[in-house]
């Protein structure tokens, strides 16, 4: 999450004159100001947990000194959850529900490997997998809670369709769910999904959709408050929020074990000092 001027391109959308202007502009000052709408931000790969805490830092100072206050969503990467946590230490006027991070693209890149060992046509599936865990540690693709499409063909020629989801194929997809590391990802469906969480988040009439998205915890699924964690979110009055409605995993798995390994290093850092955990630790 490196800013370098020397190097860095920036747009900005001026609508002072009602027209929808891209300029090119040399710093993160230029491009943005008080009245900035969201940030989208590409964090660095390669960062280990002590360089993204001073990115992090360094970057919410500038931030802090424009004094912003716009939505900022984080593109999706290796280590989201922690730079989310981060961004949320040190960022002072950014509310906690305006700093989101993409996920939704982990449901779309299994969509290739369910379809092979299901045989279900791509285009059959679709697409709602929630996607939960501390993105960069652990997380779980609810593959089983994936709809499909059923088609039957009728004595009469005509083809019987319904909705499906995919518990009956379990065992099969055992090796998808049973992935807890972040895995390569794939490019587009990350431009995607970040494109369809802002399209709903920026959106005068919103969908209702729930989207799978790396929010701060209110408490919703027991996940400690104040930590930030992938899980199926709805956007309510502009912000993401956790949809306690939906259920938990089909898949028997405490969502605490993907969380609890990155719980001591938030603490090491002094990251998260609000987290209900490192409050009062189990």
């Amino acid at each position: 999450m490196n800013f370098r001027v020397r190097d860095a391109t920036y747009l900005n959308v001026d609508t002072d004159t009602g027209d929808n202007i891209i300029r090119s502009t040399n710093s993160l000052e230029q491009g943005l100001s008080p009245e900035s709408d969201l940030l989208i931000l590409m964090p660095k790969a390669t960062q280990n947990e002590e360089e993204t805490v001073e990115s992090c830092r360094r970057l919410a100072n500038r931030l802090n000194q424009i004094e912003l206050c716009c939505k900022i969503c984080l593109f999706p990467g290796e280590k989201s959850c922690f730079n989310l946590n981060c961004l949320a230490e040190f960022v002072h006027k950014v509310r906690a529900f305006h700093i989101v991070g993409v996920t939704e693209d982990l449901n779309l890149d299994i969509i290739p490997q369910v379809s092979a060992i299901t045989h279900i046509p791509k285009q059959d599936l679709i697409k709602d997998a929630p996607v939960w865990g501390y993105i960069g540690d652990k997380h779980l693709v609810d593959v089983c809670s994936m709809g499909y499409t059923y088609r039957r063909d009728m004595p009469d020629g005509t083809v019987h369709t319904e909705s499906r989801n995919l518990t009956s194929y379990h065992d099969a997809l055992q090796p998808i769910w049973e992935e807890r590391k972040s895995s390569k990802r794939n490019y587009l469906n990350q431009v995607l999904a970040t494109v369809e969480l802002i399209n709903e988040w920026f959106s005068a009439t919103p969908t209702g959709r729930v989207f799978s998205a790396a929010v701060m915890s209110d408490g919703t699924f027991n996940v400690p408050s104040g930590l930030y964690f992938s899980q199926p979110v709805r956007c309510v009055n502009h912000e993401w929020v956790p949809d306690g409605k939906q259920p938990l995993p089909q898949e028997e798995l405490p969502l605490d074990t993907l969380y609890s390994d990155i719980l001591p290093t938030l603490q090491t850092f002094q990251i998260g000092k609000s987290i209900e955990w490192i409050v009062s630790p189990a």
